[in-house]
């Protein structure tokens, strides 16, 4: 299997800071997304790319302040942010961050021996699904999985014979494995997938995404290509 290793642990992150207030009073109300950290230096501060669900148009926001922990967000990850737009809601521009927290970044795998035959029952673990969507080149996901200290599997994964046969709308596999099963507690985690190796291809027409859901009794989500 190529680039099958995604090990992470459900640990604890970065809070987003309350939007409540402005420090006087004021209620302020602060929009959450999913973005990348695009660039950030002192004198330019801190730029993010942005997409809404099922858009291919990207936009850039801006804080003024470099606002990000890089030794925990690198560029050119995903993160969670809360902000409030200086201008018109979900168009480029100046944005102040109020908070952030870091989101389970991994790329589209390929698995060269078959998904069933690499990964013996893969849908041991399930995903209790929250929502599952796309934007630009990134499949995002919230939903809850069992709590374990030790590192898991999760990851976003296709056969090779089907990228190889040039299938329209391959089906990839979210795959949740964790060491040994167990009986725990659950964490919600919010995790971005890069499937743009794959979504930019000429052929590719769509993506069809595989679960084991134990939260709808939906297991298979597609998500179609815009045409231009």
């Amino acid at each position: 299997m190529r680039n099958l290793i995604a090990f992470f642990s459900l640990a604890a992150v970065i809070l987003l800071s309350s939007c409540g207030n402005d420090g006087a009073g004021e209620a302020v109300v602060c929009s959450y997304d999913i973005v990348c950290l695009k660039d950030q230096t002192a004198a330019a501060g801190s730029v993010f790319s942005m997409y809404l669900p099922d858009s291919d148009r990207e936009i850039v926001y801006t804080d003024s302040r470099a606002v990000i922990d890089t030794s925990a967000v690198a560029i050119g990850d995903r993160l969670m942010i809360a902000y409030v737009a200086d201008g018109e809601p979900y168009e480029s521009g100046n944005v102040t961050v109020r908070g952030y927290t870091p989101v389970h970044n991994s790329m589209l795998m390929v698995s060269t021996g078959g998904i069933e035959n690499t990964l013996a029952d893969w849908r041991r673990d399930g995903i209790y699904l929250y929502s599952i969507w796309r934007s630009g080149n990134f499949i995002n996901v919230r939903a809850r999985l069992t709590y374990s200290s030790e590192s898991r599997e999760f990851v976003l994964v296709v056969d090779a014979d089907e990228v190889d046969a040039k299938v329209p709308v391959p089906t990839a596999r979210l795959v949740h494995r964790m060491a040994q099963p167990v009986e725990n507690f659950e964490r919600q985690i919010y995790s971005s997938f890069d499937i743009g190796a794959l979504w930019n291809l000429p052929w590719i027409e769509g993506l069809k995404v595989e679960l084991a859901n134990t939260n709808l009794k939906t297991d298979t989500f597609t998500f179609t290509k815009n045409k231009n």
